[in-house]
């Protein structure tokens, strides 16, 4: 309830949470190395120093962050290029770093250092291991969306969100009858009234992903459980009759799919 009232989303915050301490952890085994390499070789060992040296992995998290918009931009798509961009953004990695470095050297120690010796000092022995960082990070990422992506459009709409100048109906799917094709709008029919909204009918079930939903013709989906039963023509064709009396025409196109589907639901057919 608290994270409603304060408006934060508790998965994010999750994640929030494991990328800090992933950090942390490599922050701490990174100082242990330092402290091990000192005493093997006789070596003095300075936390601060060593402390100072671990800013490079602070600034993992805000170029995650960064990559992960170009993504939603998309602006950093896995193609031939992507390596390119992912140097681009480990050497902006280092590029940084190093300043941070020289400024908390100068701060807090009272030592000055040539940016262009740490520069090159980082570049030869962390350059690699920002491009395996952010490598990883960008396949993560780029998997997550599809799934995503993949979640959303495989989950049937309940509800449906349609605005009528400044007010917005949230009106359930089910109690759709049917949807007509008014290029460019479509006209969605439920037993109240009728509301318009800015679709295409192959858009309008792709977004609803419901199977009580069909195609009965290039102009027509109807809700199945709306249909009350199927009255021939005397040319062959077919009307479609729904439960307030409403009519459609079958189109021959769709009679057999939807004859089909209908002869599962023991829809009358006259």
């Amino acid at each position: 309830m608290l994270f409603k009232i304060l408006n934060i989303d508790f998965i994010k915050l999750q994640s929030t949470y494991l990328i800090s301490s992933v950090i942390l952890v490599f922050i701490i085994v990174d100082v242990l190395q330092d402290f091990i390499h000192a005493v093997i070789y006789n070596e003095g060992f300075y936390l601060s120093e060593s402390l100072i040296f671990k800013s490079f992995w602070i600034l993992v998290p805000p170029l995650s962050i960064f990559i992960s918009f170009l993504y939603r931009k998309k602006l950093f798509k896995l193609n031939i290029i992507l390596g390119f961009k992912l140097l681009l953004i480990s050497i902006l990695h280092i590029f940084i770093s190093a300043l941070i470095i020289i400024g908390l050297y100068a701060l807090i120690l009272k030592i000055d250092f040539l940016f262009l010796d740490v520069f090159k000092e980082m570049l030869t022995t962390k350059l690699p291991l920002s491009l395996l960082i952010f490598g990883i990070l960008t396949f993560i990422i780029s998997t997550r969306k599809r799934e995503l992506k993949s979640e959303f459009e495989n989950k049937i709409k309940s509800h449906l969100d349609i605005k009528d100048g400044k007010t917005i109906y949230k009106i359930a799917v089910d109690k759709i009858l049917f949807i007509e094709a008014n290029t460019p709008y479509l006209s969605i029919k439920t037993e109240n009234r009728k509301y318009v909204y800015n679709s295409s009918l192959s858009k309008f079930l792709s977004l609803i992903n419901n199977p009580n939903f069909i195609r009965i013709h290039k102009k027509y989906i109807v809700n199945q459980n709306a249909i009350l039963k199927l009255v021939s023509r005397a040319n062959g064709d077919y009307d479609v009759i729904l439960k307030n009396n409403d009519k459609i025409r079958l189109s021959r196109t769709y009679r057999k799919n939807t004859f089909s589907i209908l002869s599962k639901n023991s829809i009358e057919t006259k």
